[in-house]
């Protein structure tokens, strides 16, 4: 029985899905959980997340034109994640970061990955 998010599975598409189809997916995913771009990247840390748009973060990002602002949120949500799914949440946040460095176009995979992750990072 899953009792948490992180402990979900992947499930592989049954179908191919387009380039423009997973844009598309993605751009309503970021539209619909009210997320923008740039990414936030947080030096101390080195995690990566995109932030809530007109969010206090985000204000503050246009105001100063930097991407490192604040306290991280992932860094408190680990923080706040039970023990045992601990590392979960830390290989999640890891995943995530090597994609969005690596990145020039989205898989289905790196799509879900990102739905997955920032539904963690503000659902918990």
């Amino acid at each position: 029985m899953q009792d948490h998010l992180l402990q979900k599975k992947y499930i592989e598409p049954t179908r191919p899905y387009s380039k423009l189809e997973l844009k598309d997916l993605r751009k309503t995913f970021l539209y619909c959980s009210r997320l923008d771009l740039p990414h936030v990247c947080h030096s101390k840390c080195g995690h990566v997340y995109l932030c809530k748009k007109f969010g206090k973060k985000f204000k503050e990002m246009k105001e100063l034109n930097v991407t490192d602002v604040g306290n991280c949120s992932v860094c408190w949500v680990l923080f706040h994640t039970d023990f045992n799914i601990k590392k979960i949440g830390r290989d999640l946040a890891e995943e995530y970061k090597h994609i969005i460095q690596s990145q020039q176009s989205f898989t289905h995979y790196e799509v879900e990955l990102e739905k997955f992750f920032h539904s963690w990072l503000y659902n918990k």
